[in-house]
Formats: structure tokens, C-alpha cells, sequence
């Protein structure tokens, strides 16, 4: 993990919902550049109807975003939903290492 959720306890950690972002996405920020927050299509189907976490998204929510990067390899971090509308989701990241926001770039890279 390369945030500071690898330095919370797991009972803390577990209180943000997780939301898998499952590559093609494309990383929006606020404006609807490519930046720092994850515009989701498939994968909020997959969140709504995912029973463990219960709450519906509404702005300025927090959860655990878990970005597969390939290779075997998962970069978890803290991040507030934006902005919903009823296929897209908006996310600021709160808490990414540099290193981390590049890797994900990359990904989302090779697989557009």
C-alpha cells in the first residue's frame, strides 16, 4: 500500500467502503481533465450492488479506492467522491504518493 492506510489499524481501515477501479478508466479531475479523479462506468454497477458497503455514494463521501496497476500489484488509497451522476463517478484523491498517481497513469496508459 502505498499510503498512509498501510499505517492505519485494520479496524479503521475498514471503515471506508472499497471501490475496485478497474481499468480502461479514465482519470478525470474536477473539470473533466485527465488528472487526479476516476471517472467509472462498468465498475458502479459492481459498487451499488455490492452489499458490504450500504451506503449509496453522494459527494464528499470517503472510501478506499483499490487501483489494480498490474503485475500482481494494488495501490489502495483514500479518496472523496466529487461527483455522481447516474453512470459516472468523480473521486479526489486525498491521500496518493507521487510515485503511486504515476503508476496508475501508466496503467490506464496501456490499457486505452
Amino acid at each position: 500500500m502505498n499510503s498512509r492506510l498501510s499505517s492505519m489499524p485494520p479496524s479503521e481501515r475498514r471503515s471506508y467502503p472499497r471501490i475496485p477501479l478497474v481499468a480502461p478508466a479514465r482519470l478525470l479531475d474536477e473539470d473533466g481533465n485527465e488528472d487526479y479523479a476516476a471517472q467509472l462506468r462498468g465498475a458502479v454497477r459492481r459498487w451499488h450492488s455490492d452489499r458490504c458497503i450500504g451506503a449509496p455514494l453522494r459527494d464528499g463521501s470517503q472510501v478506499e479506492l483499490v487501483v489494480d496497476v498490474g503485475g500482481g500489484r494494488e495501490i489502495h488509497s483514500i479518496a472523496e467522491v466529487v461527483r455522481v451522476d447516474g453512470v459516472h463517478i468523480g473521486f479526489r484523491f486525498v491521500d496518493l504518493a507521487p510515485a503511486s498517481l504515476d503508476a496508475i497513469l501508466d496503467r490506464m496508459r496501456l490499457a486505452a
